[in-house]
């Protein structure tokens, strides 16, 4: 499966978002999700909170749900951001510039 790549364009941190993706060990249902988006089989999308909830037509007659969320950082996951972000000014910057 291939791998996605940004466009130059894109914000630094996209790519560090999609490398990591694409080495989590879902890559295969990632690469098959994106191909049904990609001709319109999502027919619906609803973002709540930190959940993605989809209504996907697939190869059955009937569609299904699919569902996507990520967990809050706990206290100690927010303290390593932090402190990253301490050690790389550059991170900091650009992310208060909205890159």
């Amino acid at each position: 499966m291939a791998d996605y790549h940004i466009e130059n364009n894109q914000e630094w941190w996209t790519q560090q978002w999609l490398d990591i993706r694409n080495r989590y060990r879902f890559k295969k249902r990632l690469e098959r999700a994106r191909n049904y988006a990609r001709p319109g089989n999502v027919l619906n999308i609803e973002f709540t909170g930190q959940r993605v909830m989809a209504q996907v037509q697939g190869t059955q007659a009937e569609p299904y749900q699919v569902e996507l969320w990520l967990d809050a950082f706990t206290e100690e996951e927010w303290g390593y951001v932090i402190e990253t972000l301490s050690q790389q000014a550059i991170f900091s910057a650009k992310l208060l510039a909205g890159e």
